[in-house]
């Protein structure tokens, strides 16, 4: 989340619609919808309901669900009956192309300050955790910094000179095979 320097009340977040709820309209007229967006916090991921008004409402319809937006929003804060309650407005819907460069779908608020036209970054792709080593393997050929289970610990390979060809992976507790031993495994 980036906070914009013209207007401290303004901020921007790389987000994923969860859900976009109906468009609504109150007895006095005022047109509203709500949209549910996640962060893309990895740790700790939020799911956050914003509130749209004016040309957002219709803007935001075209929206799809797990589809990456930049949402520029501000927080209101009321006081009623003794209690106090938080909105998210959302002032401004930006969208990625397929170049991952950012267009407005929804323009912002006339009533709200021109802002900055940059956002945070499209978010990187998650890779994929390592998958875990193979046992060891005498018919597959070893390159330098892969690893292999040995009785149940994993060994990487090195093929530099003067050096074992299998040690003990970092983070591995002591190998507690006896001295004389290690001569006889199969590496």
């Amino acid at each position: 989340m980036k906070n914009n320097v013209e207007n401290d009340d303004t901020f921007d977040l790389a987000c994923t619609v969860v859900a976009v709820g109906p468009a609504r309209t109150t007895d006095k007229g005022f047109r509203f919808r709500e949209l549910l967006v996640a962060t893309n916090n990895k740790r700790f991921p939020q799911t956050v309901p914003v509130q749209l008004s004016g040309p957002r409402v219709d803007a935001a319809g075209t929206l799809h669900e797990g589809e990456e937006i930049v949402l520029t929003f501000s927080l209101r804060g009321r006081e009623y009956n003794g209690k106090h309650y938080v909105a998210v407005d959302g002032w401004k819907i930006q969208r990625y192309d397929a170049a991952g460069n950012l267009y407005v779908v929804a323009p912002p608020d006339a009533t709200q300050p021109t802002l900055f036209p940059t956002a945070p970054a499209r978010p990187a792709a998650a890779t994929p955790p390592a998958p875990p080593p193979a046992p060891y393997d005498a018919t597959r050929t070893y390159r330098d910094g892969d690893r292999a289970i040995f009785d149940g610990k994993v060994m990487v390979y090195h093929d530099r000179p003067n050096t074992a060809p299998w040690t003990l992976a970092p983070g591995e507790p002591a190998n507690t095979t006896p001295a004389g031993e290690l001569d006889e495994l199969p590496f």
